[in-house]
């Protein structure tokens, strides 16, 4: 073995502790920064999940309340419809009164009082039934107007929004994606330093010197994302 020889063993006996250590350290971190993105991926399939709840229950919800509103139109229909041959007939009655015809008269009065008990059990099924506000200039009812106090009524119901809880998600996909990437990152250091390990040249320092780089600008890609995403979600 000549002179170059026992130097070039004497640096590479020299290096190969520091970088045993610093592919262990790097392998270390890529684990942390693993369950990192594994953790951060659960978060997000959580919320995902949350928005999928929070709008099967925002549909059901709408969809019990277009419901009611429909069963309370009919109800007031109804109420309309009956108001309106009360009133037709206690005028016929007033006209057969009037003709001298008094048990036609007595009889429809009967019959006006009867549907009237009738309309009164419907003027408790909605407010549409005895309120003029409800009425529009047409006459049509204004449903527009009573969905929405139907739906305020349930402000546990009413203040859902999925949309929310699909953002985090989003948000939380994106932040594990760029951590794996950032993982890419670490092993391309290893790689680097294992071959600074077994090469016993002066390729060594470009070896060297390549996965300390990559080393560096993977943390900084993950010190970045972290604060990132930390910020972002400070700012809602």
């Amino acid at each position: 073995m000549n002179q170059e020889e026992r130097e070039a063993q004497g640096e590479g006996d020299r290096f190969e502790v520091p970088i045993a250590i610093a592919i262990a350290l790097i392998t270390v971190i890529g684990a942390i920064v693993a369950w990192r993105a594994s953790m951060v991926e659960g978060n997000a399939s959580e919320s995902s999940h949350q928005g999928l709840i929070e709008t099967i229950k925002r549909e059901a919800a709408a969809a019990t309340d277009l419901r009611y509103l429909y069963q309370e139109a009919d109800y007031t229909l109804q109420y309309i419809v009956a108001r309106t041959h009360i009133g037709a007939l206690q005028t016929q009655a007033e006209a057969m009164r009037a003709q001298g015809n008094e048990d036609e008269a007595t009889a429809m009065e009967m019959q006006a009082t009867w549907e009237s008990e009738t309309a009164k059990a419907l003027e408790g099924f909605s407010p549409m039934t005895t309120e003029q506000g409800y009425q529009k200039a047409d006459g049509s009812l204004d449903l527009d107007r009573r969905l929405k106090e139907i739906r305020s009524e349930n402000q546990d119901l009413a203040s859902l929004d999925p949309s929310t809880a699909f953002r985090e998600a989003d948000r939380a996909y994106l932040e594990s994606e760029l951590l794996v990437g950032s993982i890419i990152g670490l092993t391309a250091s290893v790689f680097f330093l294992s071959m600074a390990e077994v090469i016993r040249r002066r390729l060594r320092y470009l070896f060297i010197a390549m996965g300390i780089g990559v080393f560096a600008l993977a943390m900084l890609s993950i010190l970045g994302i972290e604060a990132y995403f930390i910020i972002s979600s400070l700012g809602g």
